[in-house]
């Protein structure tokens, strides 16, 4: 497979998980889910990692042992997340703009949009936590049964607590310098 010269690429790190995206990998381009996966490669690649062959197929689940990853696209930007530790990760982003009341009110309580701190937080945040969770449980479920159930201000970003089944769930919100984007992270129990 052949990629395409250097593009350009954001990135950062939260609590141990590298997050990177760019307009060059948005759902608008044909090629994007490409893209992706050919960047994630030679990451993991760079890093070590043999036998990974298999994330450059686009019908499947990316899955690498020993490593948590989740990748997100939206009209404008793409991207994915990745941590070295197994644990499972969601990872989401979205225009800020495009999320309505409208759009999280068909998959959220009264009482999560009235506390989240925005339309945009809200979707992010279920869309990674149920990224989170095993592909049997997502056939299972319905996306409106993932509840919210906290939020707490941190320092340029919003933390928050889910619950499906039982089990808890913990994550990150964050919006770019001029707020047009709006990422998510999600993990069981960490963060």
């Amino acid at each position: 497979m052949s990629f395409p010269p250097s593009i350009p690429i954001e990135t950062c790190a939260v609590d141990g998980i590298n997050v990177y995206w760019s307009s060059h990998w948005s759902s608008s381009r044909l090629d994007h889910r490409r893209l992706i996966r050919g960047h994630l490669f030679r990451n993991l690649e760079s890093r070590g990692f043999k036998d990974i062959d298999s994330i450059l197929d686009l019908t499947k689940r990316p899955i690498v042992l020993g490593v948590g990853l989740s990748i997100s696209h939206c009209q404008s930007f793409g991207g994915y997340a990745v941590k070295f530790s197994g644990e499972p990760l969601g990872f989401d982003i979205e225009v800020s703009s495009r999320v309505s009341k409208k759009l999280v009110s068909r998959i959220s309580s009264e009482e999560e949009v009235a506390e989240s701190p925005s339309f945009a937080h809200l979707w992010v945040a279920k869309e990674a936590f149920f990224k989170c969770l095993d592909s049997d449980r997502q056939k299972s479920l319905a996306f409106s049964s993932l509840r919210i159930l906290d939020w707490t201000a941190g320092e340029g970003f919003q933390i928050f607590q889910a619950q499906e089944s039982g089990e808890r769930f913990r994550g990150q919100v964050w919006m770019s310098k001029d707020e047009r984007v709006c990422f998510a992270i999600c993990q069981k129990n960490s963060l």
